[in-house]
């Protein structure tokens, strides 16, 4: 299955999974996750058809 990110500038990630319920569960759980250098705190969950669609808010620069 399909989990595409979407952020609050319009950036998408996305990422083919087999098995997405671990996942999603691991998700609901979170308070955050990290794309290219910037962190997002977890927004909405969504399932659209085959697709689960995740909205990143409040986009963080990591620190180095």
């Amino acid at each position: 299955m399909r989990v595409r990110f979407l952020d609050e500038d319009g950036d998408e990630y996305v990422i083919e999974l087999a098995d997405v319920e671990e996942f999603l569960s691991t998700l609901r759980n979170s308070r955050s996750i990290a794309f290219k250098h910037s962190w997002y705190h977890v927004g909405d969950i969504m399932q659209v058809e085959q697709e689960i669609i995740v909205s990143l808010i409040d986009k963080a620069v990591m620190g180095r």
